[in-house]
């Protein structure tokens, strides 16, 4: 299987197509005369610390190209393979947008901005040294690695199998890193005080799990990126294998076709090895549950270890399951005594003691959605025998499986509408867990809903908004609404089911000034009172009267699957960056590709003149692209909750 390299292509593609001369879809263009047709890019990667390549389907020549941050350039080639060389070595594995204008003979053109981050020949060997599967509030998933080798972080890519095969879950920003050192990636931030420590100051996070001695990063929000089976590795710019890791639950079935999958993959690499300490596979070697760690029996409190006392060879009999309590992010693992050890390695007559775990206690961990008529309710242990009922008596049909409770529906459920199950289960030790689950049935009618309009000041009884357009009709429940001033890791509001089509214009209303204030979850949009409601648009409301959004934020929607819908970041001025949690929000969404060209203050939406009455419009005659370019300020008086935007912009 290829590996992709981390570019944002599909922003790109669309780029493409709204800048090229000439009319129809990428594909179309692609398959057209190729004596008329566009140009498109291909490819695109840092060669050296001077030089960027880029790869066309045509020769063309460079119109103009920018940089941010400013590079100086030496030299710009032309052809199907465009190198540009710099005046200077670039920093290792910082973020660099280019905006490049192209155009062919034919004098078809191309104008694409495309991110990536510089040439780091500097990536320190790391390996994979411990695995938290299993999550239980604020304890998050995690995953620990030790630094064999002095180096740069920065461009190191991680990529979770169930999470994507060709996208990586998470890339390292530059951060100088020692021989020994542990770094921690937590694959959620449910705390406040959560920070990447990108410098000399192990100490400067805060958050459960973090470790004054070890390097900690966290990815924002509360989406899970890991399973109990699943397959990471860690990949270099060139698409090289820096070292992985492949687990399966049970011993007896692949848990996903994705993990046997993952697991072939990386043994064609030669990144993942037999399970026999004599045996290093073949050419045509095919891993079998032989082969991998069995997860089996992890929970939060029990971690997948690398044994330290062995060579860091990438196979299963390097890892054993710690015992219960020995959990150590960003420390030395504990000795594997009491736990279960995949090989006994060097030693195969000397087996690690296997003495029983203390008995847990059966704990609820949360529910997925899998479609409008499953549901699946997960436990942090086996389940043995249990009971469900719902508020609703919906009809349906239940199975145990493992952990997991599987509830299948007899008809679709409304989408986005609240049920509540009361659930009783026993595990195998007779220990039983009741509890009253409240849970959203699935959304699989999203719409494609955009921010258009946005007031960052109050002025009683006008209340900021937010104001969002949908292009393609379909149903508003369960989509989240972030603001990072607000919380990275939980939504400020999440949409009640509610039909709409093409066109509308939906306001929430971010304070509850005065009686009357009602969501419009039906046909009658004249339904609500309050200042700035429209009988034309849809209103809905946040109740109380604290200030949920600034100057300097960031804003996100984002739908159940974790999948970031459309993004807006502001900031007042440069000196107030990084307030509300506004950097840290638009690294992340740079690096999902949901805010471009750049995750700092130089991409953000200066928003130092907006007034109570000079709202942030988006300029509804663009292509909506999540960029700065395609925002304004509109003149005094110029807001218009619910109703198309003023073009009238301020002028300083």
């Amino acid at each position: 299987m290829k590996i992709f390299r981390f570019v944002f292509l599909l922003f790109i593609f669309v780029l493409a197509a709204f800048s090229c001369s000439t009319d129809g879809n990428l594909p179309d263009i692609l398959r057209s005369d190729p004596e008329v047709a566009a140009p498109a890019l291909l490819d695109f990667h840092p060669v050296s610390s001077t030089e960027v390549l880029f790869t066309f389907s045509k020769a063309v020549s460079v119109v103009s190209i920018e940089f941010d941050p400013e590079l100086e350039t030496d030299s710009i080639g032309d052809g199907t393979e465009v190198r540009v060389t710099f005046a200077k070595e670039i920093a290792a594995g910082i973020k660099v947008t280019a905006d490049i204008l192209v155009e062919d003979s034919g004098k078809n053109s191309l104008n694409v901005i495309v991110p990536f981050r510089s040439r780091n020949n500097r990536m320190p060997k790391l390996v994979f040294n411990e695995l938290r599967t299993e999550y239980s509030k604020p304890k998050a998933e995690f995953v620990e690695f030790l630094a064999g080798g002095a180096g740069n972080l920065g461009a190191m890519r991680l990529f979770i199998a169930s999470n994507s095969m060709s996208e990586p879950a998470y890339e390292f920003p530059p951060a100088e890193v020692a021989v020994g050192e542990y770094i921690v990636l937590h694959l959620r931030t449910v705390d406040d005080g959560c920070m990447d420590e990108t410098g000399p100051d192990l100490a400067l996070s805060g958050g459960t799990d973090s470790n004054n001695a070890a390097r900690d990063f966290w990815i924002p929000g509360t989406s899970e990126m890991f399973r109990k089976s699943d397959a990471l590795w860690l990949m270099d710019q060139d698409d090289h294998i820096v070292d992985a890791v492949v687990f399966n639950e049970s011993d007896t079935a692949w848990a996903k076709d994705y993990i046997a999958e993952a697991a072939k993959f990386l043994a064609g690499e030669g990144a993942w090895l037999p399970f026999s300490e004599d045996d290093n596979g073949g050419e045509d070697w095919i891993p079998s549950l032989n082969d991998v760690v069995i997860s089996k029996g992890t929970t939060v409190a029990k971690t997948i270890c690398r044994d330290d006392d062995l060579p860091a060879k990438p196979r299963a009999g390097n890892w054993y399951l710690a015992a219960a309590n020995s959990a150590t992010p960003g420390e030395k693992n504990k000795s594997n005594t009491g736990g279960v050890q995949q090989n006994s390695g060097s030693t195969p007559n000397n087996p690690a003691p296997n003495n029983p775990a203390p008995v847990e206690t059966i704990v609820f961990l949360g529910y997925r959605q899998v479609s409008s008529t499953e549901i699946v309710f997960e436990f942090s242990l086996p389940i043995q025998s249990f009971s469900i009922s719902f508020d609703s008596s919906l009809k349906h049909t239940s199975k145990k499986e493992g952990r997991e409770l599987k509830i299948t529906f007899n008809g679709p459920l409304d989408e986005g509408k609240i049920f509540t199950a009361d659930i009783q289960v026993k595990d195998s030790s007779g220990k039983s867990l009741k509890q009253t689950i409240p849970f959203m049935a699935r959304n699989d009618r999203m719409p494609d809903i955009i921010f258009n309009e946005i007031r960052t000041e109050n002025s009683k009884p006008r209340a900021e908004f937010v104001e969002f357009l949908i292009l393609k009709p379909g149903n508003l429940g369960a989509i989240k609404l972030f603001i990072s001033g607000y919380s990275l890791s939980k939504p400020v509001y999440e949409f009640p089911t509610a039909e709409v089509k093409a066109g509308d214009y939906i306001t929430l209303h971010l304070r509850t000034t005065e009686e009357g204030c009602v969501d419009e979850t039906g046909s009658d949009l004249a339904l609500s009172g309050g200042p700035d409601a429209r009988d034309n648009a849809r209103d809905f409301w946040i109740n109380g009267n604290t200030k949920l959004l600034h100057k300097t934020d960031a804003l996100w929607l984002m739908d159940q699957d974790g999948r970031i819908i459309d993004a807006v970041v502001l900031c007042e001025k440069s000196s107030e960056w990084g307030k509300c949690n506004s950097a840290a929000a638009a690294e992340f969404l740079e690096q999902k590709g949901a805010w471009l060209p750049s995750g700092d203050f130089a991409g953000a939406v200066i928003t130092s003149a907006t007034a109570a009455t000079r709202t942030i419009c988006r300029d509804e005659t663009l292509p909506p692209i999540p960029m700065a370019d395609n925002w304004y300020i509109t003149v005094s008086s110029g807001a218009t909750p619910g109703e198309k935007n003023n073009p009238r912009r301020n002028t300083p």
